[in-house]
């Protein structure tokens, strides 16, 4: 296989753009995906980890439900599904329980940052939106309070809110489907997407404004995932700047899926082969040498 084949053809503007550190970067699943553990674990896919929570089901008609939805591709119907029977059963702690120990890691061995995430930090961004619920991107900044971290959630006394930190030109990790270090912010379903859309509007009005005026780079999301749908219907992506955003995704769309993309939000979809996780931290490397290049020309005399 030719590596090289799979480097996009990156507009000159974008990468102004991310030298300028006037763009904003969506982390989805995939890029989580080659992150691993001590134990050689990574986080699961959104079908595994709606397969893990219905197999954790006693009756056996729920988790046949469940998995027929899973398995037809219907993953915000079959959250929905899993989500209210632990609900009824009174369960929803240990949903969670489950959830942080398969996406982040158990306690003792949690997800550890991949080359992908070594490459993001080499772009230096400043907004960071991410739609995963694990702690990933918070370990490969060290931990450090770099970036400060936002949810939909308005806490108790909470006085900066995330367009302050914005305006005032502060990294920030905007995790709009919630954080598994407060369970009562994440985002499993489409009604409980509802929500965060209403009672996170500001949270939700800062990231469209960003959307709406800076190019994205939207990476670890497959177009089939539920994510990506939610993501086009409420960010604004390609509003007004309706050219220049990219899509690195897992598995070639067809022409059509890429041409709507293309022509409705200005999103150029550039694609790796299906399994080929390696690809997806070389195609950021490109990216981040180009924008080294950049940086190099101004400085010559």
């Amino acid at each position: 296989m030719n590596s090289t084949q799979f480097r996009p053809e990156w507009r000159a503007d974008f990468i102004e753009q991310v030298a300028r550190k006037r763009y904003v970067v969506f982390i989805g699943a995939g890029a989580s995906a080659s992150c691993k553990n001590d134990a050689g674990h990574s986080p699961p896919t959104w079908g595994e980890l709606l397969l893990e929570c219905a197999a954790r089901l006693a009756d056996s008609n729920t988790r046949t439900t469940a998995n027929q939805l899973i398995h037809s591709g219907e993953y915000l119907l079959a959250a929905e599904h899993i989500y209210a029977s632990y609900r009824r059963l009174g369960l929803l702690t240990d949903l969670w329980r489950l959830i942080e120990e398969k996406v982040d890691g158990p306690k003792n061995a949690r997800h550890l940052p991949s080359n992908v995430y070594k490459q993001l930090l080499r772009l230096e961004p400043d907004v960071v939106v991410t739609t995963n619920f694990d702690r990933i991107f918070e370990r490969a900044t060290g931990g450090n309070d770099n970036f400060t971290v936002f949810t939909w959630v308005k806490k108790s006394g909470q006085q900066v809110t995330l367009a302050d930190r914005i305006r005032a030109g502060d990294p920030v990790l905007i995790k709009i489907h919630g954080c598994m270090s407060e369970a009562s912010s994440i985002t499993l379903t489409r009604s409980l997407y509802a929500i965060t859309r209403r009672e996170g509007a500001d949270t939700f009005a800062a990231v469209k404004a960003l959307c709406m005026t800076r190019p994205v780079l939207f990476v670890g999301y497959r177009l089939a995932d539920p994510d990506i749908q939610l993501l086009l219907e409420d960010s604004g992506v390609g509003t007004y700047f309706h050219a220049g955003h990219y899509l690195i995704t897992e598995e070639q769309p067809t022409e059509a899926h890429a041409r709507a993309l293309e022509s409705s939000f200005g999103i150029h979809v550039h694609y790796y082969p299906k399994g080929a996780h390696e690809e997806l931290p070389l195609i950021l490397e490109d990216l981040a040498n180009k924008v080294d290049s950049w940086h190099a020309s101004r400085r010559l005399p």
